[in-house]
C-alpha cells in the first residue's frame, strides 16, 4: 500500500506507544499489546497539508492502521494485520 511514499512506524513496547511518518504528517498513538495482539488507540497527527493525492493516501493508510488487531515479526519484517485488509498485512522492514 502506497509504496511510493516513505511511510514509517516505530513501536515502543516499553511505553506502549507507536509513532511514525505517514504520507504528509507525523503520527502517534497509545497501544495495548498482549502476545501477538495489538490494539491501537486513536491516532493523532501533526497538522501539515499537501495536495489531494497525498491527503487521500494518508487518510487511507491511517484508517487501515487504526484497525490493527495482530502482528508478527519474521525475517526482519513486521507484519500488522488489520480488520480492513483481513489476511493481507501491512508490511514494514525492521531497522535496528
Amino acid at each position: 500500500m502506497h509504496t511510493n511514499y516513505d511511510i514509517t512506524l516505530t513501536i515502543d513496547f516499553d511505553k506502549n506507544k507507536i509513532s511514525g511518518k505517514s504520507v504528509i504528517n507525523e503520527y502517534f498513538a497509545d497501544i495495548n499489546v498482549k502476545e501477538d495482539l495489538i490494539e491501537i488507540k486513536p491516532i493523532h497527527t501533526t497538522r501539515k497539508t499537501d495536495n489531494d493525492e497525498k491527503r487521500k493516501a494518508e487518510g487511507q493508510y491511517l484508517s487501515i492502521l487504526q484497525t490493527a488487531h495482530s502482528f508478527k515479526i519474521k525475517d526482519n519484517k513486521l507484519y500488522i494485520y488489520t480488520i480492513f485488509w483481513g489476511d493481507t498485512p501491512l508490511i514494514y522492514t525492521l531497522i535496528n
